[in-house]
């Protein structure tokens, strides 16, 4: 710790090229590690820019809640037509009004959810939304209907997109100027360049009490419509870790939140000043494994290497113990988290004997590269997963790449196995996103000739195995091969003329499994919460079991601030609402 103080009294934490606005008594200064690349909330894709633009653009429903499910926020209520469970009628709350003080209208939801499935405006959400939403219209003021191409469990979910002014960006072609995003969220904004993003509270109008609705709700006013208690918010970018810990030392920043080493932040616990949380997060931490390359195609060899990855350990030193093991996607924090799964702690006979059984050992070592980001972490994990494969014989390389470089070659399936974070995962649909067999990268017959029976799958319309006797055997999805089927004659159809259906290409590993595919696209139309966290359920069971990614941990969130700032709570998705309710105390002592 004394190092860390003496390097703050020499070293500038950083540099700003204006002013920031206030006094420091009413403003909250944030360090964060990258760039915000965007506020417009139909095109923020990465977690920072995503996090600070939920504080200027609100949206009709939001989950940045501690039980992590859909809350209204503009809405002030939706209803499901009863008889026709693909219609949904949301109305608005009354007396919203833009940063500009212009009313916000049922017309500029209309125009949100238009411009994102727009082909045009080129929306990186479009899939999603175009796959899902049939007609979105305005029935009057205050009252939209949605109108979706099949019952979803996902709707109320979908609504986090936030929502955009028709009057501002409609004049412009469809899009803010770069510089003036005007939204209906707590906070409007003051100015926004590379370095800084500076915010300042915006007015609030009155919100009535929530009238009663279908869902249950804890409280009256949403807190993305609350105003908040300081006046002023910056964000400021440092990239460099070091720069990120010198600017909580000296006081330049007021917190500090997720961007910096478990084992750094234990180190500022002594510090008089801060004070550091650790705050229960879902983010997800996994070894992605790809299914497509010879030897890893066997299950064997992928619980195997489970069994050699050294998770406790790598918990305890450089997580500073503040993490739990996962057991898959979902945290127990989650609704649809599911305890009772195949788990694998650290047993390298195991290893061993599974490797053996799949044919591998001395005289055939099972040879391997895993890549990683150049984080300065993540890289350390990756070194000491290798190790304990080592250890069960297993060869492995580990490269570390620059981000893109990295995500480019996971993109294209270049990979025998990868690192990463899943930060935000709140809808057990990604699930689907992530591992239904039609959502692979290569979406075409598969190699007839590959040693991997998961390179030599046809995966351009019906999920393998659809027609297969475990199918047919199985009485979930007794129905789903003709729905399945059905399904794929329409998307050959849509193709044949130029309009795919929409999948996602997150499935890099190539799984497959119809069981799972049947179950992940069942709980997507399954409304009944109880029944879809059934399916849900035998999803990861299975998922324990075949695991075409090695679930890690969910690491908790080091927090820190100074003690200055008051009533900051952190959100388990890492967002920054709690900055809605924090406030300045006097200066510190």
């Amino acid at each position: 710790m004394n190092r860390l103080v003496l390097l703050a009294l020499v070293m500038a934490a950083c540099t700003h090229d204006a002013p920031f606005p206030g006094s420091k008594d009413d403003r909250i200064v944030v360090v964060i590690d990258d760039k915000v690349k965007t506020l417009d909330p139909r095109f923020v894709t990465d977690a920072v820019s995503v996090r600070v633009s939920r504080l200027v653009f609100a949206s009709l429903a939001s989950v940045d809640n501690a039980k992590l499910i859909p809350e209204p926020s503009m809405a002030a209520r939706w209803d499901q037509d009863p008889r026709d469970p693909a219609l949904w009628l949301v109305t608005l709350r009354e007396g919203l009004r833009w940063h500009d003080g212009v009313p916000v209208t049922a017309d500029d939801v209309v125009y949100t959810f238009h411009s994102v499935m727009d082909p045009a405006l080129g929306s990186p959400l479009r899939d999603a939304y175009a796959a899902a939403f049939e007609s979105v219209t305005a029935i009057d003021p205050l009252t939209v209907s949605f109108r979706l191409k099949e019952p979803l469990a996902t709707f109320l979910t979908d609504l986090v997109l936030g929502i955009v002014p028709k009057h501002i960006v409609e004049p412009l072609g469809g899009r803010f100027d770069g510089t003036r995003f005007v939204g209906c969220g707590p906070y409007r904004l003051l100015a926004m360049d590379g370095k800084r993003v500076d915010l300042e509270a915006a007015p609030v109008p009155p919100v009535a009490k929530l009238p009663h609705h279908a869902l249950e709700v804890g409280e009256a006013v949403p807190k993305a419509l609350l105003a908040p208690k300081t006046r002023y918010l910056s964000f400021v970018t440092a990239v460099d870790e070091g720069t990120r810990i010198l600017s909580i030392l000296s006081g330049t920043a007021d917190l500090l939140q997720g961007t910096i080493s478990p084992v750094l932040a234990r180190e500022l616990e002594a510090n008089r000043r801060l004070v550091v949380d650790w705050a229960p997060s879902i983010a997800f931490s996994y070894v992605a494994l790809n299914l497509r390359r010879e030897g890893l195609d066997d299950v064997r060899v992928r619980q195997a290497l489970a069994y050699a990855t050294p998770r406790e350990t790598i918990v305890a030193s450089h997580l500073a113990g503040h993490a739990t093991l996962a057991t898959g996607m979902f945290s127990p924090l989650h609704w649809s988290y599911h305890r009772d799964v195949a788990t694998y702690p650290f047993d390298i006979p195991r290893a061993r004997a599974l490797l053996a059984a799949a044919g591998y050992g001395p005289s055939r070592p099972l040879t391997l590269t895993m890549k990683v980001s150049t984080h300065r972490l993540r890289r350390a994990i990756a070194r000491m997963i290798a190790e304990g494969w080592k250890q069960a014989g297993v060869e492995v390389d580990v490269r570390s790449y620059e981000f893109s470089t990295f995500f480019a070659d996971i993109r294209s399936g270049n990979f025998d196995a990868y690192l990463l974070d899943q930060p935000e995962p709140m809808e057990p649909d990604l699930y689907r996103w992530m591992l239904h067999s039609l959502a692979t990268p290569q979406k075409d017959r598969g190699a007839t000739e590959a040693a991997s029976v998961y390179a030599r799958y046809d995966r351009r319309f019906l999920p393998p195995g659809t027609l297969s006797d475990a199918i047919r055997g199985d009485p979930v999805c007794a129905g789903w091969a003709t729905l399945a089927t059905r399904s794929a004659i329409q998307n050959a159809v849509f193709t044949a003329f130029g309009d795919p259906t929409p999948y996602s290409t997150a499935n890099r590993m190539g799984y497959a499994n119809p069981q799972v595919d049947c179950r992940l696209e069942l709980g997507r139309i399954t409304l009944d919460r109880k029944r879809r966290k059934q399916l849900y359920d035998e999803v990861q069971a299975a998922l324990a079991l075949d695991l075409p990614v090695i679930p890690l941990w969910h690491a908790d969130t080091p927090v820190v601030r100074r003690k200055r700032l008051q009533g900051y709570t952190a959100l388990p998705n890492q967002r920054w609402g709690g900055l809605v309710g924090a406030s300045l105390s006097a200066a510190e002592r």
